[in-house]
C-alpha cells in the first residue's frame, strides 16, 4: 500500500495513535530519537480529509450566497450597489459550478442579453412603423378632404370617420414581390344600386368623394344646396333641409332618419 507524507495544519487524526504522548514518554525515557517524524496518511485518509474540507467550504459558500440573496430581496439599493451585489452573487454561484456548468451559464447570460436587446429593437421598430403608418394615413385622408369638390367643415372629421378603416397595403411587382412602397386604402361601407350595404376598398380620394354625395355623411360637408332643393324633405308638413339639420341638430337628424331611413336613399 502506498503512503503520502503530508504536513497538515488541521487537527485531523492528531493524537489518534498517541504519537505525541509516546514521543514525550520516549524523551522522558531517553529513548526518543529527538526528531519530529512527519505523520503519514493513506490515500483513502487523504480523500476523506479533502472531501470533508470541501464539504465545509461549500456549506459556508452556500450560506453566504443565501445571505446575499436575502439582501437582494429585502434591501433598498441604489443602481451601483445593486450591480455590485449581483456581481458577488454571480461569482459565488459560479464558484460552485463545474467547468461545464460555468460555460453553460455564460452562454445563457449571453442569450439573455441578446434576447433583451432584440426585444428592445423590435419594440422600437414597431413604434416607428406604427407612427409611419398613422402619418401616411392621416396625410392621405386630410389631402382627400381638402381636395374634394365639397369641402368638409373640418378635415379632422374625415380622419376621425375613416381613420380606423384605413390601412396601408404593400405594393407588389409583376413577380408578386413586395416593392417597399404602400397604397393607402379605405374599407368603406357603401350602398349598391339595389340598396344593399356592401364593403368596398377604395383610395381616400374616391371614398371622400362618395361620402360627400351620401346623405348619411352630409353633415360633415359644406353644402352648396339651398332650402327647397333636393337636399330638403317634407316632415310634419314642413320642409326640412337635411344637410342643415345634420349640422345644427345631429340628434334630431338621427331621429328623423331612423324613423324614415328612406330619406337617406
Amino acid at each position: 500500500m502506498s503512503y503520502f507524507i503530508i504536513n497538515f495544519t488541521s487537527t485531523y487524526f492528531d493524537n489518534e495513535d498517541g504519537d505525541n504522548d509516546g514521543k514525550q514518554n520516549d524523551d522522558k525515557d531517553g529513548q526518543g530519537d529527538g526528531e519530529n517524524k512527519p505523520k503519514t496518511y493513506t490515500p483513502e485518509q487523504v480523500d476523506v480529509i479533502l472531501q470533508d474540507e470541501k464539504t465545509k467550504f461549500q456549506a459556508e459558500r452556500t450560506k453566504m450566497l443565501g445571505q446575499l440573496e436575502d439582501i437582494q430581496k429585502t434591501s433598498t439599493l441604489n443602481e451601483q450597489q445593486r450591480i455590485e451585489l449581483e456581481d458577488q452573487v454571480t461569482a459565488l454561484r459560479e464558484a460552485s459550478m463545474t467547468t461545464e456548468e460555468r460555460a453553460r451559464a455564460a452562454l445563457e447570460r449571453k442569450e439573455q442579453v441578446y434576447g433583451e436587446k432584440l426585444v428592445t429593437v423590435e419594440k422600437e421598430r414597431d413604434t416607428w412603423q406604427d407612427r409611419y403608418h398613422k402619418t401616411r394615413i392621416n396625410n392621405a385622408l386630410l389631402s382627400a378632404a381638402n381636395n374634394n369638390e365639397l369641402k368638409p367643415f373640418h378635415s379632422g372629421d374625415i380622419v376621425n370617420a375613416l381613420g380606423d378603416k384605413t390601412y396601408l397595403k404593400d405594393q407588389v411587382d409583376d413577380l408578386g414581390k413586395k416593392t417597399g412602397n404602400f397604397d393607402v386604402l379605405v374599407k368603406f361601407e357603401d350602398v349598391d344600386e339595389d340598396g344593399k350595404t356592401t364593403i368596398v376598398e377604395m383610395d381616400p380620394g374616391h371614398v371622400v368623394a362618395r361620402m360627400s354625395k351620401m346623405t348619411r355623411w352630409s353633415h360633415l360637408f359644406q353644402s352648396n344646396k339651398t332650402s327647397g332643393s333636393s337636399g330638403s324633405v317634407s316632415s310634419a308638413g314642413e320642409e326640412v333641409d337635411l344637410v342643415k339639420l345634420a349640422k345644427t341638430d345631429p340628434k334630431k337628424f338621427l331621429e328623423l332618419t331612423n324613423d324614415k331611413p328612406e330619406l337617406l336613399e
